[in-house]
């Protein structure tokens, strides 16, 4: 058995020793259970004595649709839910949560949705009954064991069902997009989750008058646009928020939320870089294009940096927004695979570094994604158009490496990302701005990319705009 460091151990299945030198991983699941996705910098090693420690950003919420792992994450050797920040792993966490997720993937009920409390107390039966369960030979054997007695157990099945029972139209948000403001602005911020329709209120946890004032915009049951309203006086640092709504009959209809606000005299902050990696050639350079998230990129002086800054030169760096830069930077063939860090400097100082990977080079012997046809292959333009026109295509293609992160389509100053992709082809769209339309530009070639990181490409093929306009 395996435990945090900062927790005591639950009682181990007999026969079963604690380990050290392996590989743990904190990640989120998706919501039937299936997917499991490392979070970033989330992997550590157990130390002598079987002990790990995963550090988690303070605003880390534990859940079941957070696993930690043993092992490749891949395959992993043993496994538990996240349900506090103190988690132990054993084939007990392994049976419990095997039960726990097979049983939602029946009934259907997302993974996140499924009520924390009642699954610690679950996992914290199947404890218990496993205890006292004779030595097993191997993992395996101790998590088939461990899996038989939970599910012949009355108060581990009266359990796993009250928590099946649970009613999913709660409210729940997930995420907020992004989760920062500043001092003295106005920010929207796009909440994610279930049952966020009719709109709730939501109104800042303070006894006298609130510095940052919420107003929802727009609803949907998996969507909220609010803008927060955060005032001068406002203090730095985490502002929490609760989500309200009246609804007879249901109980859990309130919801906690945190927003943090910074100073403007604060550096940059920086919250995600796409893409994370980049793998060089053998001979000649590669041209990466980042965008990179965060806020306050606005004030002047803003500079893209890596560290160290070795056989990696930035090109150029587009503001824009407070909240993007796009810029693109190339990677030299004598460049060192390694970890660098990627920052924005301003006159307020310099971010955080987020992670981008140099991969060893390769020979370019890949095989390329092959386009044999695009259908509609064309568009009359009649000179009566509006705006921009969306079309609705399919490509007849081979060669596609799926699943990779967003296929892209590249045409002009349109793009799709690919959906439905099978062997022989997918479906995308082609966005052709009015503009771009009026300066009748007869034939385009149409590019497929296979990753993110644009360097693998396919042929062209062609898409002509028929002019009818006259």
């Amino acid at each position: 058995m395996l435990s945090s460091l900062k927790g005591l151990r639950t009682r181990t299945v007999a026969g079963v020793p604690t380990a050290a030198g392996l590989s743990v991983t904190l990640g989120s699941v998706s919501d039937d259970g299936t997917v499991f996705t490392p979070l970033a910098g989330a992997t550590t090693t157990t130390d002598q004595n079987g002990h790990y420690l995963i550090p988690v950003t303070a605003n880390f919420v534990p859940g079941p649709q957070y696993n930690v792992v043993v092992g490749p994450t891949n395959s992993p050797t043993l496994s538990s839910l996240v349900l506090a920040l103190t988690t132990n792993i054993s084939p007990v966490s392994q049976a419990a949560r095997n039960i726990l997720y097979t049983n939602s993937r029946a009934l259907n009920k997302p993974i996140s949705k499924l009520n924390s409390p009642q699954v610690l107390n679950f996992l914290n039966q199947a404890t218990t009954v496993c205890s006292t369960l004779a030595s097993s030979t191997s993992l395996d054997d101790a998590v088939t064991a461990c899996t038989t007695a939970i599910n012949n157990d009355p108060s581990s099945t009266a359990t796993l069902k009250a928590i099946s029972n649970v009613n999913t139209g709660y409210l729940d948000p997930t995420c907020l997009m992004p989760e920062f403001g500043e001092v003295g602005s106005t920010t929207v911020v796009r909440i994610k989750g279930y049952a966020l329709a009719p709109a709730p209120s939501i109104t800042e946890n303070v006894i006298n008058t609130p510095s940052v004032t919420a107003t929802v915009t727009s609803t949907t049951a998996n969507d909220l646009a609010v803008s927060f309203v955060i005032k001068p006086e406002a203090a730095p640092g985490y502002h929490f928020f609760t989500m309200r709504r009246e609804d007879v009959g249901n109980p859990d209809q309130t919801a906690q939320i945190a927003l943090f606000v910074r100073s403007k005299t604060d550096p940059p902050h920086l919250s995600a870089i796409s893409p994370i990696f980049c793998v060089p050639k053998v001979t000649g350079d590669v041209i990466v294009s980042m965008t990179l998230t965060g806020l306050a990129f606005d004030v002047p002086g803003a500079t893209i940096i890596f560290t160290p800054m070795v056989h990696i030169d930035v090109l150029q760096a587009y503001l824009v927004s407070p909240h993007q830069i796009n810029a693109k930077f190339i990677v030299h063939d004598d460049v060192m695979p390694s970890d660098y860090l990627v920052a924005v400097r301003t006159a307020s100082g310099t971010s955080e570094g987020a992670t981008f990977t140099v991969k060893p080079p390769h020979e370019d012997t890949e095989v390329h994604p092959h386009l044999s046809s695009i259908s509609p292959n064309s568009y009359t333009y009649t000179g009566k158009e509006t705006g921009t026109v969306v079309l609705n295509v399919h490509f007849t293609a081979s060669n596609i490496i799926h699943p990779h992160p967003y296929p892209f389509i590249n045409v002009s100053d349109g793009f799709g990302a690919a959906r439905n992709i099978t062997a022989t082809g997918f479906n995308s769209t082609l966005r052709l701005p009015l503009s771009f339309l009026a300066s009748k530009p007869g034939s385009l070639s149409v590019t497929f990319m296979n990753d993110t990181t644009g360097q693998i490409f396919s042929n062209a093929v062609k898409f002509t705009i028929v002019d009818h306009s006259l």
